[in-house]
């Protein structure tokens, strides 16, 4: 039996954000932020067996006899009282070409710009936080040239893996207990794009997203690397390059 819990409260976070940024003069930042957020409220999912108290109480709160539904079990959810703890650093700059004077007006045309960030997540008397599975270190860059008709961005964007969940354990000869994890490797991506104005309503415009044809894999091993090599591969999935062209226009 599925019941819904009417008394739920929403999950809640207190955040805080700091950032100090440095302009230069000619239009570009440098900066790095930190940012801390505190969980709560999460929502647990949790099953109870018939002749247990917690079933005998669901199950009188909905008008229903408890000695009716014998070996059954009922599936609801609650706020639980575990805590999430979210926080981390990011640095960014982002710069045009203006400061190299041989360049004349083009050095405002041509722009660079990357970002890293690292995150560390804790959690007590709950795996919501690790049951959302994420990057602790992310990466960013590119480069944006435009003209008076034409633009082109490149991003590249960087991730490390990622463990989904421990699928199980094996044991050494010596006795020793190794976990075994499922993970997403780490990735590098470039996407591309450019448009070229026509004339004041109409431009044509292409992308390429993945240009390198980066897979979607999921691997089995462990931290140490004691597990076999050829025993990494669990799911491959290659969705190859994905480009679009057309034609806009404003009427």
């Amino acid at each position: 039996i599925t019941v819904a819990n009417p008394n739920l409260l929403p999950e809640s976070s207190q955040n805080w954000d700091f950032e100090l940024a440095y302009y230069t003069d000619f239009g570009g930042k440098f900066s790095a932020s930190y940012y801390l957020k505190n969980i709560k409220n999460f929502t647990e999912t949790f099953t109870t067996l018939s002749g247990t108290p917690e079933f005998n109480a669901i199950m009188a709160s909905l008008n229903l006899d408890p000695s009716a539904y014998q070996d059954w079990e009922i599936l609801t959810s609650e706020n639980g009282s575990g805590t999430g703890r979210v926080d981390g650093v990011e640095v960014s700059a982002a710069q045009d070409l203006r400061f190299i004077p041989a360049l004349g007006d083009w050095g405002r045309r041509v722009r660079f710009f990357a970002t890293y960030s690292y995150s560390d997540r804790k959690e007590t008397n709950t795996t919501r936080i690790s049951a959302r599975p994420a990057a602790s270190r992310l990466g960013s860059g590119g480069l944006n040239i435009s003209s008076n008709r034409f633009n082109l961005n490149i991003k590249g964007t960087w991730r490390e893996d990622v463990l989904k969940q421990t699928v199980g354990t094996f044991t050494l000869s010596d006795g020793r207990s190794v976990q075994l994890g499922s993970y997403t490797p780490e990735a590098f991506r470039v996407d591309v794009s450019a448009s070229y104005q026509l004339t004041n309503r109409h431009s044509i415009y292409v992308s390429a997203r993945n240009i390198f044809s980066e897979g979607q894999d999921t691997k089995r091993y462990d931290q140490a690397g004691i597990y076999p090599n050829y025993a990494y591969w669990d799911d491959y999935r290659d969705t190859g390059v994905q480009i679009t062209m057309g034609v806009s226009g404003k009427f």
